[in-house]
């Protein structure tokens, strides 16, 4: 798993670019040979009130990619609920390729597609 951290408008120290890495490496690494890249952007966000915002991509190599992000007035809070969005995501869209993979008939019901109107 390649990762790249990069700072928008903030200064990525080695503490929080190591903890950055900690964290993806966490709950990402057990899908580590399905996905290609993960980039996480650190930056603040665009209103006023001093939040932070990370954005996590993960680029996989199959399936589709996924993206997560949260804004909190913490930085480590951000990164936190940013990085388990993205493992849920991962898993959930990982979890779909596979399910269709072998077929519609073997898919969860949660995963089938809806027949009717809608």
């Amino acid at each position: 798993m390649k990762l790249q951290i990069r700072g928008g408008t903030i200064k990525v120290t080695k503490v929080l670019r190591a903890y950055v890495d900690r964290r993806l490496h966490l709950v990402l690494g057990r899908f580590g040979d399905q996905i290609g890249r993960v980039t996480a952007d650190l930056s603040a966000a665009d209103d006023d009130g001093g939040g932070k915002r990370c954005h996590i991509d993960v680029y996989l190599r199959r399936a589709a990619d996924v993206q997560a992000e949260d804004i909190d007035v913490d930085m480590v809070a951000a990164i936190d609920r940013a990085v388990g969005r993205a493992g849920r995501s991962l898993a959930l869209a990982l979890e779909r390729e596979r399910a269709w993979g072998d077929g519609p008939s073997r898919a969860p019901a949660a995963l089938r597609p809806r027949s009717g109107g809608r």
